[in-house]
């Protein structure tokens, strides 16, 4: 029996007539788009379809939401990331950098100077990132992506997320000196209103200015005049409210919560000389507590943000501060997923991005298919594993019907090879001899001992019979060394002077023949050796060079899988079995390093279908008994587990390459993404340019060429009504399932005359879960409530 080898389709598929694959079974906006990412072109034929077409692209564009690049305007942002370690699915925010310094954000948390007045100190700046165990993980929750499982971080209510930190290097900051003074903080300046040890108070963004008397000017918004000034006092108008007369340093809170102080009022005697003021004004007084440990905003307590400042216990009596920090703490569960940012309270500068994650564009399915014969398809080879017979009691093997695996080297011994008690020569005095038959004399003691028998005869050699089945694998960290040897015995027969063991090859064309004991014979970089066969000559004993598993799969990317022994699987009935599935690492190699996860196999209820139970990542249900995992991993492999059947479907996608993660703590300016790619409708003439994505396409094919393509002839009324079922009045929404390219649908949009297809639009875009799978044929009665 020659096994099923796997090839890659050469080029794209013409379909013709109503000809159409498999359904893929998939609910409008996928495949087009899945994820938040599109994979789409938009391609028309007449220019009376473009408004059509451009209705696609609004109705797609309203489901991406993945993003380019982060731009930052203003500021500046730190990636989490080394040259040696990239932040992967798993990692938390503070595995690669627990903290960041001026070293990291070389402007933002640069080495500065509170430099005013009596204080003359040096401090530096540092951001802690959360130990709470912040992972990037998949989560669901029903305010996030309509409860759909989506990757990023889940932060729970009362978890730290930051803290920010500026130490005094020389502990002379003394509370007492720091009132009427411009304080540095977090990149910005605070007026300081009053400080003790107990609490200080601050100005919020203030601003300083200077207006002669009379003067009117804009600052922060608000239009500001110099009423009054006098000796001692001043009066403002602030867009047309009236200030107190204020002293040098008396703050005065306007309607709006804002508040403005006069800090230096500045007259004079001379009639030359024009009185003027230098004055703050900031949209709020915040007040650090260091009793209460939390931050206020006039008054109001600050959700998420905690604050206290250290004062040096080492001096009695002492003011000094130490140091200030500022935590930033979850005030209700917060999420963090792709294109998102996350912002500090308060001190709205300090920001935390995560742009996603950075898929490889290839990948490769590991399928693991449920059946009588349960079979993992790969895209170098498909390997049935096990069979069930599907009898009350079932008989349950490795391999498949007829054809059953050999998974383990043994040890051979006497007793093994065919030898018992009475074939001992020679009994005398305790000792006796075997003759075996190549000729060897083979002498053991005491014929009444079993265990003189079960002396071991061949050492690590794989014994065979004709129709079983072995795979052998050498395995290195380099995937192009991997040897892999899959062979059935073909021909087995010890008396043949010509052949007497043949091997056929059920990955390529390699057959292995053997015309006598102790023939070998180079498979690569593997060596085969005929050691023996058994007395009654119908089994052999086989042995390898190199150290060659018996039990492991390796896919076409360099997944490995280690299959169930033959014990577990003989005893699946009541029970599960595991495979083992083994990643690279982030340097593509093999054995090294890497990570593992489990899959189980279980028989179902009638013992007639062996399937997969249970994957070993943490999976969530995506819609419809549709589960999806990822591996906590440098390569984060994607599980899929559906549920929907009587058995589960199971497959991995295996990239077989790092997979990096873009978080980013940023500190001021603006954040924006760069949209993601666009997909503006194309006309059918440039679909070269295209076609590599999966297509949707507007109009027949009398208008339009690339449905021409998919129908097979540029038909027109009732040709086009023949080939497709549609007549006046009416549409069709049909799916092409590697339409134009390997994997990628082509989805025909399309109606008796331009008018009907405006319909096919409206009803695809309008109506909740399009099943594409289906062919759908409608007319105008379906789209009347939908417009």
């Amino acid at each position: 029996m020659k096994f099923k080898k796997i090839t890659a389709i050469a080029g794209s598929l013409l379909m013709t007539g109503l000809t159409v694959a498999a359904a893929s079974a998939a609910a409008f906006p996928a495949p087009f788009v899945k994820s938040g990412t599109a994979d789409v072109a938009i391609v028309y034929g007449a220019n009376a379809d473009l408004v059509a077409s451009n209705n696609v692209h609004t109705a797609l564009g309203k489901f991406v939401t993945s993003t380019g690049a982060v731009t930052v305007e203003g500021g500046e942002a730190f990636t989490l990331e080394k040259s040696s370690d990239k932040f992967n699915f798993g990692d938390a925010l503070d595995t690669i950098y627990p903290s960041l310094d001026d070293g990291d954000l070389e402007s933002a948390l640069a080495d500065g100077t509170y430099d005013d007045g009596s204080i003359d100190e040096d401090f530096s700046q540092e951001i802690t990132l959360s130990t709470s165990t912040h992972t990037l993980e998949l989560f669901h929750d029903e305010d996030v992506n309509g409860d759909a499982p989506t990757i990023g971080f889940k932060i729970d209510k009362d978890d730290v997320v930051l803290k920010y930190t500026m130490d005094f290097d020389g502990s002379d900051v003394n509370v007492s000196e720091m009132a009427e003074t411009d304080m540095p903080l977090l990149g910005s300046n605070y007026y300081v209103l009053s400080a003790d040890e107990d609490t200080i108070e601050l100005l919020d963004t203030a601003e300083k200015t200077a207006l002669n008397r009379g003067e009117t000017a804009t600052v922060a918004g608000k239009a500001i005049t110099v009423e009054y000034i006098g000796t001692n006092s001043v009066k403002f108008t602030v867009d047309g409210e009236s200030t107190d007369s204020l002293e040098e340093n008396e703050q005065y809170e306007l309607d709006d919560g804002s508040y403005i102080i006069p800090t230096d009022i500045m007259t004079s005697a001379k009639d030359s000389v024009t009185d003027s003021v230098e004055f703050s004004i900031g949209s709020g007084k915040i007040v650090i507590s260091q009793t209460e440990d939390n931050v206020q905003v006039n008054d109001e307590d600050v959700d998420g943000l905690e604050a206290n400042y250290v004062i040096d216990s080492d001096i009695i009596d002492s003011d000094i501060i130490d140091s200030l920090t500022l935590t930033w703490v979850a005030d209700d569960d917060m999420f963090l997923y792709e294109g998102e940012t996350l912002v500090m309270p308060l001190f709205e500068n300090v920001k935390v991005f995560y742009g996603g994650l950075d898929f490889p564009t290839d990948s490769e399915t590991i399928s693991m298919n449920n059946a009588d014969t349960f079979t993992i398809e790969m895209d170098n080879y498909d390997f049935p594993v096990m069979w069930t017979d599907g009898e009350t009691s079932p008989t349950i093997k490795s391999g498949e019907e007829y054809y059953e695996l050999v998974l383990a080297l043994e040890n051979i011994t006497y007793a093994a090879k065919g030898y018992d008690i009475s074939d001992v020569a020679n009994a005398t005095s305790g000792w006796s001899n075997i003759t075996l038959s190549n000729g060897t004399v083979v002498d053991i003691n005491d014929q009444n001992e079993t265990a003189a028998l079960a002396e071991t005869y061949l050492a690590n050699v794989l014994p065979v019979q004709d129709g079983e089945r072995f795979i052998a694998t050498k395995i290195t960290d380099d995937l192009s060394d991997v040897e892999t040897m899959y062979y059935e015995i073909d021909t087995i027969d010890a008396g043949d002077a010509d052949l007497v063991l043949k091997l056929e090859d059920l990955i390529e064309d390699n057959d292995l023949d053997f015309g006598d004991v102790a023939d070998d014979n180079d498979r690569g970089d593997i060596n085969v050796v005929l050691e023996e066969f058994s007395v009654d000559e119908d089994t052999a004993y086989l042995s390898f060079t190199d150290a060659t598993d018996f039990n492991k799969l390796v896919s076409e990317t360099g997944m490995v899988i280690t299959l169930p022994t033959v014990t577990a699987i003989e005893d699946l009935d009541g029970n599960t079995v595991e495979f083992n599935f083994h990643e690279a690492n982030e340097d593509g190699d093999l054995v090294t390093t890497g990570t593992d996860f489990t899959v189980e196999a279980s028989l179902n209820g009638d013992k007639d279908v062996i399937y997969v139970t249970d994957a070993g990542t943490t999976d969530m249900d995506d819609d419809d008994d549709l589960y999806v995992g990822y591996v906590a991993s440098e390569l984060a492999s994607k599980t899929t587990l559906d549920k929907s059947g009587d058995e589960n479907d199971f497959e991995v996608e295996y990239y077989g390459e790092e997979v990096t993660a873009d978080v980013q703590v940023i500190m001021g300016g603006e954040v924006s993404t760069a949209a993601a790619a666009d997909f503006l409708p194309v006309k059918a003439s440039e679909i070269d340019n295209v076609k590599s994505k999966n297509l949707v396409i507007v109009g027949g094919s009398c208008v339009n060429a690339a449905a021409e393509t998919l129908l097979g002839g540029a038909l027109c009324g009732e040709d086009f009504t023949a080939a497709t079922g549609v007549g006046a009045g009416q549409f069709v929404i049909q799916e092409f399932v590697d339409g134009f390219a390997p994997g990628k649908t082509a989805l025909l949009v399309a109606g008796y005359e331009q008018a009907d297809t405006v319909n096919a639009v409206t009803y695809l875009t309008k109506t909740a879960d399009v099943d594409t799978s289906e062919k759908i044929v409608k007319g105008m009665e379906s789209v009347i409530d939908l417009a």
